[in-house]
């Protein structure tokens, strides 16, 4: 039985030459998506005895009137008893390529169950407390994947609950 290409001068060699510039076009590596963003905060005082410090990025600043309570972008926890400064990384996994609003750490009330005023604002990149709507964006994007290097506000702990409520209002 005879195959019509089989007669057909060039095909033979043509085939591997178009096979080898279809597998170099698609080698290489893949177009990020997404970056890091790190840096370190830094504290004095006690750290409190309950409750517990979380760092968030948002995409929408959470003290912002559109703002919706949900999960941030990113967040981290931090240990009670770290040392100062507290460093910190978004790199696993990564962040995705687009423009955040606040990067804040905040103190967990743990007697404070609603999301909205139960995270009480300690640290705000770019900003003080009292113009937290002043705060710094960050954004990541294929010319710009890393924002490294951050050093946060300086946060002042206290030991117990009722002074952290006394010094840090809720949203």
């Amino acid at each position: 039985m005879s195959r019509p290409w089989q007669h057909r001068p060039g095909f033979s060699l043509l085939s591997p030459a178009l096979l080898a510039a279809w597998l170099a076009a698609c080698g290489g590596e893949p177009t990020p998506t997404a970056g890091i963003i790190s840096g370190s905060i830094a504290y004095s005082g006690t750290w409190p005895e309950s409750g517990y410090l979380v760092l968030s990025l948002f995409r929408i600043a959470p003290w912002s009137p559109e703002y919706v309570p949900g999960a941030p972008a990113a967040f981290k926890y931090f240990q009670a008893g770290s040392s100062s400064p507290l460093s910190f990384s978004f790199d696993n996994p990564p962040i995705a390529f687009g423009s955040y609003a606040a990067l804040m750490v905040a103190w967990k009330d743990p007697d404070d169950t609603d999301p909205r005023t139960g995270m009480r604002p300690v640290s705000v990149h770019g900003t003080t407390l009292d113009r937290m709507e002043n705060a710094s964006p960050i954004t990541l994007s294929p010319d710009h994947p890393e924002e490294k290097g951050i050093v946060m506000p300086e946060m002042v702990l206290y030991p117990t609950a009722a002074e952290m409520r006394s010094h840090y209002p809720p949203l």
